[in-house]
């Protein structure tokens, strides 16, 4: 077994409800069911428990993550069902709100395939360009 302790639930947030389930062949993390203060949450089998914990682990840290998807899936389905659309300014705030975006002064196109490249003129680039740039949480990539 492993001394590491787990974290609390990504989903639900609970800190006593996951609990390392040890079968013969496989384990696990589970987050206790509802009536037991948790939300039946099923981390990932593994071989081996210190892979399970590490696994639960991992996707605990990611919870500010989640968080933030979720709060821009939510933002965006907004407009639904009413019927108002939202148009690329629209996505581009909220994404922005949410941690997606960030707006960055640019005086030249940020890299190749650069949007801001393709539809700012030369001119414009001399007192600097808002280029909004895709974050970690939108690309998967730490910078």
């Amino acid at each position: 077994m492993t001394d590491q302790p787990l974290k609390p639930c990504p989903f639900c947030g609970s800190a006593t409800a996951p609990t390392l389930i040890m079968r013969s062949v496989s384990h696990h993390v589970e987050c206790a069911r509802p009536a037991a203060g948790g939300c039946g949450t099923r981390g990932p089998y593994k071989s081996f428990p210190q892979d399970a914990i590490a696994a639960w682990n991992k996707r605990a840290d990611q919870s500010k993550e989640l968080a933030a998807l979720r709060a821009f899936a939510l933002a965006v389905m907004d407009c639904w069902p009413d019927g108002w659309g939202i148009d690329g300014d629209d996505l581009k705030d909220i994404a922005t709100e949410h941690g997606m975006l960030v707006p960055e002064i640019r005086n030249s196109p940020c890299e190749d395939g650069c949007w801001c490249a393709e539809h700012v003129l030369p001119k414009e680039w001399t007192d600097g360009v808002v280029c909004y740039r895709k974050t970690a949480l939108l690309t998967g990539v730490e910078i």
